[in-house]
């Protein structure tokens, strides 16, 4: 899933960190970052001035039950 271009980060880690699995974000060149590690969050932070490869990368989820959690700032989710 990718984020939406409209993604509050911030809002986005805190729900990242409430998921009951792992929530890991792949770039296009395949780099992973588990989103629910301090220096990740930071590293993932730091793609905002790289929207390139912000929105490009891919979020992966561990646990399907997270999909809920996360639904509204991934892409073609309209229900909000």
């Amino acid at each position: 899933m990718h984020l939406r271009t409209d993604t509050d980060i911030t809002k986005f880690l805190k729900e990242v960190l409430k998921c009951s699995g792992e929530v890991c974000f792949e770039t296009l060149e395949g780099d992973h970052l588990n989103l629910k590690s301090t220096l990740s969050q930071f590293i993932f932070c730091s793609l905002i001035t790289e929207p390139e490869i912000l929105y490009g990368g891919i979020v992966l989820l561990y646990d399907i039950s997270d999909r809920e959690r996360l639904k509204g700032f991934m892409e073609g989710n309209d229900d909000e």
